[in-house]
């Protein structure tokens, strides 16, 4: 699985990046102590799966949904 470190002032954590995630969701962020998530996603994807991943994840941690145009002008900074 790939994963990115953010660095920040306060802590490191990892951006985890893989096919079929939702698969594991539960479970890789029970493994890795996570009290608050964050879901980047785009206008595509949320509508497929949105609800879904808040079901999954949204009663035990803090979750929060970040929603950015689909295509590819959006997947640059």
């Amino acid at each position: 699985m790939e994963s990115i470190l953010i660095n920040t002032t306060e802590e490191t954590y990892p951006v985890i990046v893989r096919h079929e995630a939702i698969i594991i969701l539960p479970n890789l962020f029970r493994d890795i102590s996570a009290s608050k998530i964050l879901i980047v996603t785009d206008t595509n994807v949320d509508r497929l799966y949105g609800d879904c991943l808040i079901d999954l994840v949204g009663g035990e941690w803090t979750t929060y949904k970040h929603v950015i145009k689909s295509g590819e002008a959006a997947k640059s900074f």
